[in-house]
């Protein structure tokens, strides 16, 4: 697009001001908001709702991705004069935005560990129904000798022992299908939140290199001012005005004048009648 088709500066202030004062603003306070509840949801245990958390800020990255992507449309269509101060305004944006970013992959970070470092392991601890049945394993045999229904008394405890453990491995697979669908969360909103850091990083870049040109032709343009400063300074300079002053008042410092038919010499103000002229 020509430099004549694009816009002014001031044809887009109205939609930069919405941009920079409600879209961008509101979107990342969602994102703050949700960021609060994963942590408060996964510190109390509940998977679930802290999944739900999870791709409600995946929406809203998608959301803010979209519209950076808008803004960088909007750029695109203002005069290539006015991109310094288009850039200049969008720059607050911008920064809260790479903070929030920042911000969620380290929170994506400590909270995977954290799953992984608290995530139940796959052995059944001493306080479990196979080691309460193991410990009572004498007092059944002792029972079951002294009755004539031993098989029978034996059958029905080992169906009450794999009905306890089938129970503790249901709990240990259910908690870790709930991790395992946190850690899905996290990463599907690791890869939204990559995808806006690109949109971000294009925008600075861009941003870096107008600026950059901008300060080279404010560079060339200095650099003739002060080429002419240099040959000015070169120019023959005329007297000190201090020193034409001072030269003035020595010369005043020999005037003769003639007053009456003798000599008189001023000397800073004073009259002296020379010996010769006294009558």
């Amino acid at each position: 697009m020509d430099d004549e088709d694009k816009l002014p500066l001031k044809r887009v202030e109205f939609s930069l001001n919405k941009f920079n004062e409600v879209a961008i603003p509101h979107h990342l306070d969602l994102l703050r908001q949700h960021k609060a509840n994963i942590i408060k949801y996964s510190a109390e245990g509940e998977w679930t709702r802290a999944r739900g958390e999870q791709t409600h800020a995946r929406r809203v990255a998608a959301q803010l991705r979209a519209l950076l992507a808008e803004l960088d449309a909007m750029r695109r269509r203002v005069r290539a004069a006015d991109l310094p101060r288009f850039d200049a305004r969008t720059q607050r944006s911008r920064d809260t935005t790479l903070r929030a970013i920042v911000d969620y992959l380290g929170l994506i970070e400590d909270s995977c560990r954290a799953l992984v470092a608290s995530s139940p392991r796959r052995r059944l601890p001493e306080t479990s129904p196979v080691s309460i049945s193991r410990a009572s394993d004498a007092q059944v045999a002792a029972s079951a000798t002294s009755t004539e229904s031993v098989g029978v008394v034996a059958h029905q405890a080992d169906a009450a022992e794999e009905t306890q453990i089938q129970l503790v491995v249901d709990h240990d697979e259910a908690a870790l299908r709930e991790r395992e669908e946190l850690l899905r969360g996290w990463s599907e909103l690791q890869s939204e939140l990559r995808a806006l850091h690109d949109v971000h990083g294009y925008l600075r870049t861009v941003s870096m290199k107008c600026s950059m040109a901008t300060r080279a032709r404010r560079g060339r343009c200095g650099g003739g001012g002060g080429l002419a400063a240099r040959l000015r300074g070169r120019a023959p300079a005329g007297p000190p005005r201090r020193r034409r002053h001072r030269q003035g008042g020595l010369a005043a410092l020999g005037t003769h004048v003639r007053i009456e038919g003798f000599q008189r010499t001023r000397f800073y103000g004073q009259s002296v009648t020379p010996a010769a002229c006294t009558p």
